[in-house]
């Protein structure tokens, strides 16, 4: 039998597989994160991430094993999705997806009133050794920028407080040096501090995330100095075949990137629905039984 439920603790380890990992970071302030899953039998087929923000709720990500698609069960996940989302007196329900990635979404949307719009998203994938043929990434690092593996743990708290304090804590907190790939994660100082840091994951077999690049120092070369140290570490313990998914997080470092070629072209859809939608359906129901009682 199907079943729909909303996961909270230890029930989330048994979907974890089928969570992107920037879903399970820390939110930011005033962001609440919600876990729904869907089991087949008592055996987990798929899972949803939602947020939700002012009584928005945001759909970021919807999965479902490859063995139980196309049997209609990703519409009835999104319409349970919906029902809770209106019965929790929230305002909106959006879709947030980037169509190339999950071209599905349009069809599981269609029987509702969605209106839509594009934005361009700061994020890329492409292997190794296609970064590494990027002449910028050829040049030498200077002596200031260290491997994580190398740092001080006072130091990556300090730098931790000041992400913090700038909005721009944009994964799990105090920085860890077991959560990522510390000998490629690349980390600037300035006078002895961390002032700067680009973090290096692996996500699964085959591909590495660069989740997080900030740079607090005077040095503006700093970004480029960072990626070159970790593309020349991976590409010394990697294949050149090995993906790397990259994410930038402010525009002033996405102009710079783009300044040094890098290629930043998917468009995420936005799609939003207000869930007065449900409200006007079921008065307009209400109408229509009232009418035949009347008869």
């Amino acid at each position: 039998m199907e079943t729909v439920k909303l996961l909270k603790g230890a029930q989330i380890g048994a979907y974890a597989y089928m969570i992107p990992a920037w879903l399970l970071e820390r939110p930011r302030e005033g962001v609440n994160v919600r876990f729904w899953g869907m089991e087949e039998d008592g055996t987990p087929c798929g899972v949803a991430v939602l947020t939700e923000e002012e009584r928005v709720i945001t759909l970021q990500h919807l999965y479902l094993e490859e063995n139980y698609r196309g049997e209609g069960r990703g519409q009835r996940f999104l319409n349970e999705l919906l029902l809770d989302a209106y019965h929790g007196q929230n305002y909106t329900f959006r879709v947030a997806y980037v169509p190339e990635e999950f071209p599905e979404m349009e069809g599981l949307l269609r029987g509702y009133p969605f209106t839509q719009e594009e934005e361009q998203i700061a994020s890329f994938t492409c292997t190794l050794g296609q970064l590494m043929e990027n002449k910028y990434i050829q040049g030498a690092y200077g002596s200031n920028v260290r491997a994580l593996s190398e740092c001080q743990e006072e130091g990556l708290r300090m730098l931790s407080q000041t992400m913090e304090e700038r909005g721009e804590a944009l994964v799990k907190m105090p920085l860890e040096k077991k959560d990522y790939v510390a000998d490629c994660s690349a980390v600037v100082l300035e006078k002895g501090s961390p002032t700067g840091i680009l973090l290096v994951r692996e996500e699964g077999k085959g591909t590495l995330s660069i989740p997080l690049l900030v740079n607090y120092s005077s040095n503006v070369t700093a970004p480029v100095e960072m990626i070159r140290f970790a593309l020349q570490k991976g590409s010394q313990n990697y294949p050149k075949e090995t993906l790397c998914r990259f994410a930038v997080v402010s525009d002033s470092l996405l102009q710079f990137l783009e300044k040094i070629g890098f290629t930043f072209g998917k468009k995420r859809r936005m799609c939003t629905l207000p869930l007065s939608y449900f409200k006007d359906f079921e008065r307009e129901a209400q109408n229509e039984l009232d009418a035949l009682l009347s008869l």
